[in-house]
């Protein structure tokens, strides 16, 4: 939820992102927005669970980037529709705002649509 968008929009190792100040921050908000939609959905998912996850990667200072970053380096559709474009819809479905995942789904489907242009699908967004 957190690794994949910000891994793609900044073209860097996981490593990187992580090692970047701020980047906690951003993944917290993404993941705090997740864990509200999950709650909605009937999910019950701690918090220090989702933490604990999210420090294991972080302290597995991981060189690889996100599939999701391949995805676009290769000119090829993302799966942010089934990631955070899920947390995006089922959003929506119980009136929770969710910006900060909303704000990665565009960015990333805006640097696809440069070169999915018209196959390009915004049906998250609408």
């Amino acid at each position: 939820l957190a690794v994949s968008p910000m891994s793609t929009l900044t073209d860097m190792s996981l490593r990187s992102v992580f090692e970047t100040p701020g980047s906690r921050h951003v993944a917290n908000s993404l993941i705090g927005e997740g864990l509200l939609v999950a709650a909605a959905e009937g999910v019950d998912i701690p918090v220090e669970e989702a933490d604990h996850i999210l420090q294991k990667v972080i302290d597995s200072r991981q060189e690889n980037k996100s599939s999701m970053c391949v995805d676009v380096l290769k000119q090829r559709h993302s799966e942010m529709d089934f990631i955070n474009g899920r947390v995006v819809a089922l959003a929506k479905k119980h009136n929770i705002v969710v910006p900060v995942n909303q704000a990665m789904v565009f960015l990333v489907k805006s640097l696809e649509s440069k070169y999915l242009g018209d196959k390009q699908t915004w049906d998250t967004l609408q």
